[in-house]
């Protein structure tokens, strides 16, 4: 089976691909372990000095698999499934002390987007879209996706964006603040390559106090946040919702949520 995810380590740069193009890179536990082992890597590595992660394909990652969802014994189990290994894959992303570039084209949605926002610089295409999905189908926020859009763009526009099922234009991310940097669709690798490469030539020492002292500004880390959220997701797989939510975004059809 192809790995979700590919990666190289050159120049003092770890690149992480997210490498599943024809399924719009699903987040599932395949995936998960395929994180590990670029991580891996790079913590076999002394040389990496910054990190990018990019993605094959038109889009950045529509998220969680929902037709793995609802396969096998049932939905808290697969979902069990993919954050047993998934969350801590996260923290050690998230817990090393070198920047970390993203570069996202088309949709970066549900766990995308947690992916993409905990990055410490984003850059994204004039075309790219951030969509929140997971009230869509009755399920709660993941992939840290929680902290993140909140030390980004606030707790009370994290919370509309989520609550009301938002999804932004790059134009919309750039102005509050999830989008660091915005340029044509066909810039954004070279955009990105650069920026990374700046950044592993950097003073690395440097950087990895900057994103310790801003850490420190919140108690509350980012694999707290994540397991709360996988707590919470977790509650809604025991009820009638997010089944009836997954069904409905597959076969294209209006839910019927009961709220239960």
């Amino acid at each position: 089976m192809t790995d979700s995810i590919t990666y190289k380590i050159a120049d003092n740069v770890a690149t992480i691909t997210l490498d599943q193009a024809k399924r719009a890179n699903p987040i599932d536990a395949a995936f998960a372990t395929s994180l590990a082992k670029a991580l891996d890597a790079i913590d076999a590595d002394d040389s990496v000095r910054a990190i990018l992660i990019r993605a094959e394909g038109k889009n950045f990652s529509f998220g969680g698999d929902l037709t793995a969802f609802l396969a096998g014994e049932s939905i808290r189990a697969n979902l069990e499934g993919i954050f047993e290994p998934f969350n801590p894959a996260l923290a050690r992303l998230w817990g090393y002390g070198v920047p970390v570039v993203v570069a996202v084209q088309g949709f970066a949605v549900g766990g995308g987007l947690g992916i993409a926002c905990n990055a410490d610089v984003i850059v994204a295409g004039e075309n790219t879209k951030f969509g929140a999905a997971f009230a869509g189908i009755g399920g709660v926020n993941d992939s840290g996706s929680t902290w993140g859009m909140a030390a980004r763009v606030g707790i009370a526009k994290a919370r509309k964006f989520f609550l009301l099922n938002e999804t932004w234009t790059a134009q919309q991310a750039l102005e509050n603040g999830l989008a660091d940097i915005v340029v044509a669709d066909d810039e954004i690798a070279e955009t990105a390559e650069k920026l990374v490469a700046k950044l592993a030539a950097g003073p690395t020492l440097s950087y990895r106090g900057i994103k310790d002292a801003f850490r420190q500004m919140s108690a509350r880390t980012l694999a707290d946040s994540a397991q709360t959220e996988a707590d919470n997701f977790l509650a809604c797989a025991d009820g009638h919702d997010l089944e009836e939510g997954v069904r409905a975004m597959l076969e294209k059809r209006k839910a019927d949520f009961q709220g239960k």
